[in-house]
């Protein structure tokens, strides 16, 4: 990096130099001097923030409709920006209809009468036959949320974006583990979901304020890990197809969309500079 000095008074030309410079290799804000001395010998300095980001084309993409009003923005600001256009004209559905919702909105795209069931990727017939093919799983556990669903009612644990047909003996045997590369007696490995899962974590953080990702395995209420994985799985398994579909009739029944879905750019933008974004 270069710069350049000047003496206000005598416009004479001075040397500049950078201190602490720029470091591209690394994302997020950082603090950069630049510093020159005048004729006196005084060192006068300025420091200016610059910010590192994977891509930085993306804030200068202009949206219109529905994400009108996130142009430029990123990190907390974008999140909560976010959050207020996912809660504007939310429709929360009951626990009890988002069964008949899940019939239209996990099918396969070639065929509306079948199910694709997450994590074990089965094939299942679409009408609900009260949870013996399959069942509603919370991607986000339901012990986790802080809140209970029953059929009667609409709350965080009847949110659609949050729920998948899933194996009975699947969504049992996931239990409410953490995602991770490998399963274990406390971590799963959502296998060719994994990127479906990681936008369902991201979409949750941004819709209900008082849940966290952790970037670390240990689970407290309201909270799940690991992060660095659910990173890594969003940019290994990119949106499909299906999420896509998915996305449009969670859209027409609770009134509120996926923002990574959507656009997959925005988990660059909200998560800049944390040091487990992937960054190659």
């Amino acid at each position: 990096m270069t710069c350049e000095a000047f003496d206000t008074e005598t416009k004479e030309v001075l040397p500049c130099y950078v201190e602490n410079p720029l470091d591209t290799s690394k994302l997020g804000i950082q603090v950069v001097t630049y510093y020159g001395y005048d004729s006196d010998g005084l060192r006068y300095e300025v420091e200016i923030l610059e910010k590192v980001f994977i891509d930085e084309t993306v804030l200068d993409i202009d949206y219109t409709g529905y994400y009108d009003g996130i142009e430029g923005l990123y990190g907390e600001e974008l999140l909560l920006k976010l959050r207020e256009i996912i809660q504007n004209g939310f429709n929360p559905v009951t626990y009890g209809d988002a069964r008949y919702v899940l019939e239209e909105s996990d099918v396969l795209i070639d065929n509306n009468l079948q199910l694709l069931l997450i994590y074990d990727r089965q094939i299942a017939d679409a009408t609900w036959d009260q949870g013996k093919t399959w069942n509603r799983e919370h991607v986000w556990p339901q012990s986790y949320l802080g809140a209970t669903s029953s059929n009667n009612t609409a709350n965080i644990a009847s949110d659609i974006h949050n729920l998948r047909a899933a194996n009975p003996r699947t969504n049992s045997s996931r239990s409410n583990k953490y995602f991770d590369f490998t399963t274990t007696s406390s971590s799963y490995y959502p296998g060719e979901d994994r990127g479906d899962v990681a936008r369902i974590y991201f979409y949750m953080i941004v819709m209900y304020p008082q849940l966290t990702l952790s970037d670390s395995p240990n689970i407290d209420t309201l909270t799940m890990g690991m992060l660095a994985s659910l990173l890594t799985f969003h940019y290994d398994d990119p949106v499909d197809l299906f999420e896509i579909n998915r996305n449009e009739i969670l859209y027409y029944y609770q009134g509120n969309r996926n923002p990574f879905i959507d656009h997959p750019h925005l988990v660059d933008l909200i998560f800049f500079d944390s040091d487990l974004l992937p960054n190659s």
